[in-house]
């Protein structure tokens, strides 16, 4: 990933961390912040998604 400078017009590349590096959980954090902002994931994949508790589905991983 990269920072974006507009002003400058200049491209900065992110240090990588993992979530474990940050003290970041799957169930304890990721799962909340998608399940909380599930309509702005679905524009992204433009299709709708399925909620099971805080888990979230896409249509193939739903029905198969």
């Amino acid at each position: 990933m990269f920072r974006v400078d507009r002003s400058q017009n200049r491209l900065s590349r992110l240090t990588q961390k993992r979530f474990s590096d940050l003290k970041l959980r799957e169930r304890g954090h990721l799962q909340d912040w998608l399940s909380t902002h599930i309509r702005k994931l679905e524009a992204a994949f433009k299709e709708p998604l399925a909620r099971l508790n805080r888990q979230i589905l896409t249509h193939d991983e739903e029905f198969a």
